[in-house]
């Protein structure tokens, strides 16, 4: 069970229901919330993405001891989401890993327990990431186009804007790029739970430089022509590389790194 608390999907888009013991409420778009990676922001504060790495860091302020998601997930089978924390006495460390449920939930990133059960205390001033693990073609494939939406973050506390990073990187690739079957056993079918960008060498390499990184990874989308069929190609990546969104061709305006790498 993910821990999940849900309400009515019938709630006016305006409208944020509180969640209990957490009176502050962060819109996905407050100027706290810093996002990495293509995203898609719409006029009531929420940010929609389905490319791997897409990125929500915030830093905590004060005596904060929960922070929860709010997420409005329109896709079959779920997206996951991966929860790192960093700060200065410990370095970056993965926090946990959780699946989210098609609909509008609450999902618990941090709490004191999740940190006790790993012999840590909350720090001051720590800085909380939110990743998206999973790849744009299996949600282009099997969702009809269907992505997940990040509507705000609910807390005890404060939020703040994370400190800018020193260094931005870009990763443009295919399946070996954007995570397909990293945790599947031969031969690796397409599934939710073996598609995980966390475990590709351009995070891990990420993680190594501590830079915010910016990935447009599609399994199969070539330079000149895609797999399967070279004859009958699908869109390549050139055409690809513009989209906001991947799995529905969304356009929008892209981020603008110091290191480009084409793998």
């Amino acid at each position: 069970d993910t821990g999940a608390t849900t309400f009515s999907a019938g709630s006016s888009a305006g409208v944020i229901p509180q969640q209990q013991g957490l009176p502050s409420f962060y819109p996905a778009t407050d100027d706290a919330i810093h996002w990495s990676g293509r995203v898609l922001r719409d006029d009531y504060g929420r940010v929609t993405f389905d490319w791997p790495g897409v990125t929500a860091s915030f830093r905590i302020e004060g005596n904060a001891s929960v922070v929860e998601v709010l997420v409005n997930d329109t896709t079959v089978e779920g997206t996951r989401l991966a929860v790192y924390v960093d700060s200065p006495g410990l370095g970056q460390q993965h926090l946990h890993t959780f699946l989210t449920k098609r609909g509008i939930k609450y999902y618990p990133l941090l709490t004191g327990n999740n940190f006790q059960a790993q012999g840590l205390a909350v720090p001051p001033n720590v800085t909380l990431s939110l990743m998206h693990t999973q790849e744009s073609r299996y949600l282009a494939e099997t969702a009809a186009g269907d992505n997940v939406t990040v509507v705000g973050f609910a807390t005890d506390g404060l939020l703040a804007r994370p400190l800018p990073a020193t260094r931005r990187l870009e990763f443009i690739g295919d399946s070996i790029t954007a995570g397909y079957g990293a945790e599947a056993a031969a031969p690796c079918h397409p599934s939710v739970l073996n598609n995980n960008h966390a475990l590709t060498w351009a995070h891990l390499l990420c993680q190594k430089l501590r830079a915010e990184c910016f990935v447009e990874a599609y399994s199969g989308s070539g330079v000149i022509f895609s797999y399967p069929d070279p004859a009958s190609p699908p869109v390549t990546m050139p055409e690809r590389y513009h989209d906001t969104l991947a799995s529905n061709r969304e356009k929008g305006e892209g981020e603008h790194p110091w290191v480009v790498d084409i793998n």
